[in-house]
């Protein structure tokens, strides 16, 4: 993503605008001090701009990570670094850069991907590596593999067994996402697969791949135009888009890109000293909507199996919605209390059906709700009265007006209150001043 100029007056808005967050964080965690989900949902996670501030989505997962620790709680924070407004991390990651250690958080804070964005280049945020060991384990791999690609393909054992250094796993990834060649091969193979998860999960799984680095809306535009093209059967664009789906294939998983991604031995010791030390470690993802996604699920167990007393604070969660086997363990942990799990949900795009099951459980407890795509609602009403439910929806229609006036308002879903929905208009109590200066301990 090209690099935007922020001024100073951007500058102080997205300063003071954190800091409203903060405060409003703050006061949501202390209301709630035991749970096992605390959730934001969205629907296009766009910025709040009002006449005193700029709210980025980015301020609430990051204004978490800065109030979780102190309740003596180690916190991993995995933020989404691919986000396409103006204000995100890919557009102005030195201005997060300066957050993050006036924050006091900039010696824990990693850079996950390849770079396409460019971010670990303009900052000197260090790569954060997977050992080798933890990506080859045939079993979770797999697992992975048989929801990551649109098209069913059997992944031996044999070959996940025979690769040996980077470039032999670049070799297998660009092998197991190979594009099919005729248009009645992948006809066929589509044909295995119900209708449902056409709907879903292979647009979903389309949607990454046709990717061209951070540009999620793109790739849900030419997935569907894909689709199109296939029941049209027009072997020139058909060409075409097949040709995109193999550079894209080669560029993400090339030993090039899979190096900063993953080495010998990695470098997760790092993130666990972080904790020892501070609590905390934040590590910015620009892989949540491109086929490297499919390392994130690999980096979070691998967390979880070397410090399990982790409270994962996980952005764009329904970006990982292909990866069945992956949010299974989530929820049996989740129901097992074996995992305390804070997360944004955007509700924009193609999600498989199995997602809605773990969106379920996300939102039963504690959440915070901005905006929604109606599917999403339709399933936290279902066995709900509709008085309750036309309560809930005249409140949303408050809700869009004043986050279009730049206002800060949610609604805000508690099932331990005695009073279950309400509606958050948080008084900030700040004001802009022409010069910000800001203490931090």
């Amino acid at each position: 993503m090209s690099e935007q100029p922020l001024g100073e007056r951007q500058r102080n808005l997205l300063i003071q605008g954190y800091r409203a967050v903060s405060v409003t964080v703050d006061s949501i965690l202390g209301r709630r001090p035991r749970w096992r989900c605390l959730s934001i949902v969205t629907y296009d996670e766009r910025c709040i701009e009002g006449e005193n501030w700029i709210i980025t989505p980015e301020f609430f997962l990051i204004s978490m990570a800065e109030h979780v620790p102190r309740r003596k709680m180690k916190t991993v924070l995995l933020l989404d670094a691919s986000r396409e407004h103006q204000y995100s991390v890919a557009s102005i990651p030195e201005f997060y850069q300066d957050l993050f250690r006036m924050l006091g958080m900039r010696d824990v804070v990693f850079f996950f991907g390849s770079d396409v964005t460019g971010v670990a280049e303009r900052t000197s945020i260090p790569f954060l590596q997977l050992p080798l060991r933890a990506v080859l384990d045939y079993e979770f791999l797999s697992s992975l593999l048989k929801y990551a690609i649109p098209i069913p393909r059997t992944v031996e054992k044999r070959d996940v067994e025979g690769i040996g250094d980077i470039v032999s796993l670049s070799n297998f990834l660009i092998d197991v996402f190979r594009p099919p060649t005729l248009i009645e091969e992948l006809k066929k193979e589509f044909a295995s697969v119900t209708p449902e998860r056409i709907g879903g999960h292979i647009l979903s799984s389309l949607t990454v791949i046709f990717n061209p680095s951070v540009a999620f809306s793109k790739g849900l535009g030419y997935a569907f135009q894909f689709l199109k093209i296939l029941t049209k059967e027009k072997p020139e664009e058909y060409k075409r888009y097949i040709k995109e789906w193999e550079n894209n294939i080669k560029r993400l998983f090339s030993p090039d890109a899979l190096s900063r991604l993953i080495s010998e031995d990695g470098n997760l010791g790092e993130v666990m000293e972080c904790l020892r030390r501070k609590n905390l470690a934040v590590i910015l993802c620009e892989n949540f909507k491109n086929v490297q996604s499919l390392f994130i699920p690999i980096l979070i167990r691998e967390i979880m199996s070397e410090n399990p007393n982790v409270l994962f604070i996980v952005d764009s969660i329904t970006r990982l919605d292909r990866y069945r086997d992956f949010l299974d363990l989530l929820k049996s942990m989740i129901e097992a209390d074996g995992l305390r799990l804070m997360s944004m949900i955007p509700t924009f795009g193609e999600f498989s059906s199995w997602f809605l099951e773990l969106f379920d459980l996300l939102v039963s407890e504690y959440a915070l709700f901005f905006n929604a795509d109606s599917r999403f609602i339709r399933r936290v009403f279902e066995g709900r009265s509709i008085t309750e439910e036309a309560w809930v929806v005249r409140q949303f229609r408050q809700v869009r007006q004043l986050l279009d006036n730049g206002e800060v308002a949610f609604i805000l879903f508690d099932a331990c209150s005695e009073k279950r929905w309400q509606f958050v208009k948080p008084k900030l109590l700040v004001k802009i001043k022409h010069k910000i200066k800001w203490f931090f301990r």
